[in-house]
């Protein structure tokens, strides 16, 4: 099983509304709304890494998405 964790940034006041587009997106497990650098916290998970980028791409592209840092679990 792959996984990756993804660290975003969002534009102030979308935070709702993207977390309830990011939990629509496939191999998305979990969404944590955070204080701190970042806004979100996200678990995807999936058997195929290529599922996991494609995913990641769809994210990327959401109006409101700043910025954003990918973890790969390694082990």
């Amino acid at each position: 099983m792959e996984i990756a964790f993804l660290l975003l940034n969002v534009v102030s006041g979308t935070e709702i509304e993207i977390n309830e587009e990011l939990k629509k997106i496939e191999n998305v497990k979990e969404t944590h709304f955070v204080h701190g650098m970042y806004d979100f916290i996200i678990r995807l998970e999936s058997k195929e890494i290529k599922e996991i980028k494609n995913s990641i791409l769809k994210i990327r592209k959401l109006s409101s998405i700043e910025s954003t840092l990918t973890m790969n679990v390694l082990e």
